[in-house]
C-alpha cells in the first residue's frame, strides 16, 4: 500500500471515529413510573436521565438511540429525552426523590409527547401541556431537577407543581451555565389557571449560573411561573453568577395574563442577589416580562445592580398593560 494511501484510509478512519463519537441519543419515556427497571419494557424518566447522563442504556434494550448506533456508541454530547406515553390527556409523573443531577448537555422536551402544542400568542399563553409532575413527595431542600458541571441543557414544555419538601423546594437549580428553561409551566396545574404550591415553601427557580436564559422572545419560549410563598422568596431567584436572561415570562400571573396566581404570603417576583449584569426584559418584540409579586415585583441585592437592565416589563399589570392586578 503506497504511503498516500495509507494516509487517506488513516484519515477517514479517524473522520469516521469522530463522526461515530458524536453521535447523540434520543431517548422515548414511555411511562409515568418513577422506577430504573431494565428490561421491563418501558423507559421511565429518571431511567432516562440516567441513562444520559452514564453515556451508556443500562443493559436495556429499551433505551436505543433513533439513528444509526445503538448501546453506548449512541450517546454523544447532547442528547435528547422525548416523550411518547400511550394515552389522551396530561400524563403525571410522581418522582420519589430528586432527579439525577444533570450534569451534561441534554434536551429535555415535553412538548414531544403527541398532543401537546407550544405557545403561539403574543399576548396570553394557548400552550397545551401534557406533561406533568407532582412534586409533593420530594423529600429534600434540593432542586427536582439539577444543573450540574457542564452547561448547556434546555428544559421545555413541562409541568412542575407541588414542591413539598419538609423545609424548602425548589423546581430548577441551574448550578452551571448557558442552560435554557423555557415553555414551562411551575406551581401551577396544567392549564396554568390554577396555583399549585406544596406544603412548604419554594423557589421554583434558582441560578447560581452565568449566561442561562429564562423563557425568550418567541411565544414558545414563554414560561408561566408562580412564586412559592413565604419570606419574601423569589420566583426567580439569582444566588451568584451573573448575565443571565429572564425574558417573555408570565411572573406571579395566569397563562391568560389577565389575573393574579400569587400566594397570599409576601413572595417577590424576581430577585437578585449579588448578581450582577443580567437582563430582565428588554426591547425586542417578545422580550418584555410580565411581574407580579404579593411583595415586591423586583428586588436588588447589593450589586445586584451592577449592570443590570431592567426594561420593557409589565409590573403589577396584566399582559396588556391596561389593568392593574395589585401586588
Amino acid at each position: 500500500m503506497s504511503q498516500s494511501k495509507g494516509f487517506r484510509l488513516i484519515v477517514v478512519a479517524l473522520l469516521g471515529f469522530a463522526f461515530f463519537a458524536a453521535q447523540a441519543a434520543t431517548i422515548t419515556v414511555t411511562s409515568v413510573a418513577d422506577s430504573v427497571t431494565p428490561n421491563d419494557g418501558a423507559v421511565t424518566l429518571r431511567e432516562a436521565i440516567t441513562a444520559v447522563m452514564a453515556g451508556n442504556d443500562l443493559g436495556d434494550p429499551n433505551i436505543t438511540a433513533q439513528g444509526p448506533f445503538t448501546g453506548a456508541n449512541a450517546f454523544g454530547t447532547a442528547d435528547t429525552i422525548n416523550f411518547n406515553i400511550a394515552g389522551a390527556g396530561v400524563h403525571t409523573l410522581a418522582p420519589a426523590s430528586t432527579y439525577p443531577n444533570i450534569t451534561k448537555p441534554v434536551t429535555i422536551d415535553g412538548y414531544s409527547q403527541p398532543g401537546a402544542v407550544a405557545n403561539t400568542l403574543a399576548v396570553g399563553d394557548n400552550a397545551v401541556l401534557l406533561i406533568e409532575i407532582n412534586g409533593t413527595v420530594v423529600p429534600t431542600f434540593n432542586g427536582l431537577f439539577q444543573f450540574m458541571g457542564s452547561g448547556g441543557s434546555t428544559v421545555r414544555g413541562l409541568v412542575l407543581n407541588r414542591m413539598s419538601g419538609p423545609t424548602f423546594n425548589i423546581g430548577f437549580s441551574v448550578n452551571s451555565n448557558n442552560n435554557t428553561i423555557a415553555g414551562n409551566f411551575v406551581n401551577t396545574n396544567p392549564a396554568g389557571n390554577t396555583l399549585l404550591i406544596g406544603t412548604s415553601p419554594a423557589n421554583p427557580i434558582e441560578i447560581r449560573g452565568t449566561g442561562n436564559l429564562i423563557g425568550g422572545t418567541a411565544p414558545a419560549s414563554r414560561n408561566v411561573i408562580v412564586g412559592g410563598g413565604c419570606c419574601n422568596a423569589g420566583t426567580i431567584l439569582i444566588l451568584g453568577g451573573g448575565g443571565n436572561t429572564i425574558q417573555g415570562n408570565y411572573i406571579g400571573v395566569n397563562a391568560a395574563g389577565t389575573a393574579a396566581l400569587q400566594p397570599a404570603i409576601g413572595t417577590d417576583a424576581i430577585e437578585l442577589l449579588a448578581a450582577p449584569g443580567n437582563i430582565i426584559g428588554g426591547t425586542a418584540a417578545g422580550a418584555g416580562n410580565v411581574i407580579l409579586g404579593t411583595n415586591l415585583g423586583i428586588r436588588l441585592g447589593a450589586g445586584a445592580s451592577n449592570n443590570t437592565v431592567i426594561q420593557g416589563n409589565f409590573i403589577g399589570t396584566n399582559a396588556t398593560g391596561t389593568a392593574g392586578l395589585g401586588g
